[in-house]
């Protein structure tokens, strides 16, 4: 079965938008799920994706508005148990599977967004034409938060393994597309002025 899984995780910030943020997070769900054409949703509290997570009775309520939103639009939605280690297996299979097909998206309010979220110009467009599936997946993870990501951040959000990311970045690089910061342990990749200027 063809179903969109939302790895979900509220932050601390939500609580002062809930209403703006459910809104986005709907939008953005619906959006993706008709351009995969998906058959349903399963809503899947993920905690590790953010380090500033609200508190866990707003958490659940804002995970059982988006199930109930979705239900009420009649679509077919599960949603998982919220605070339970669960084990999972997803696969993708990037040869035949859609662009789509792994995602990062962040719901942010209006002022927040505008302040970080890098519009993409034709200049970038064209370069990301020749670049793999990962490659433009880790630029428009960069692209849409201001520039400059922390590298675990980036695994986190993109579902990229180690060893693909490692490959994926060291291209970026040597392409100049990114710059990789490796001062501390945790190395910050950002992209490069070149490409900020396309």
């Amino acid at each position: 079965m063809e179903c969109l899984v939302v790895f979900t995780a509220v932050e601390k910030d939500d609580e002062k938008n809930k209403t703006e943020i459910l809104n986005k997070t709907i939008d953005n769900i619906m959006d993706v799920y008709g351009k995969i054409n998906a058959k349903s949703v399963v809503i899947y509290p993920y905690a590790h994706l953010s380090s500033d997570l609200a508190s866990p009775k707003f958490a659940k309520e804002m995970l059982q508005n988006i199930y109930e939103n979705l239900k009420g639009q009649n679509l077919d939605v599960i949603k998982a148990p919220f605070g339970y280690y669960r084990g999972f297996e997803v696969k993708c299979n990037d040869g035949n599977s859609h662009p789509l097909s792994k995602l990062c998206e962040s719901c942010k309010t209006k002022v927040e967004k505008e302040n970080t979220e890098i519009k993409i110009t034709q200049g970038m467009e064209n370069v990301m034409k020749v670049l793999s599936y990962n490659d433009v997946v880790v630029v428009k993870t960069l692209l849409f938060h201001g520039c400059m990501r922390r590298r675990n951040e980036i695994a986190r959000g993109t579902g990229i393994s180690r060893s693909s990311l490692s490959n994926t970045l060291r291209k970026l690089e040597e392409n100049k597309v990114v710059e990789i910061d490796r001062t501390f342990r945790a190395h910050t990749i950002k992209l490069t002025g070149w490409f900020k200027s396309l």
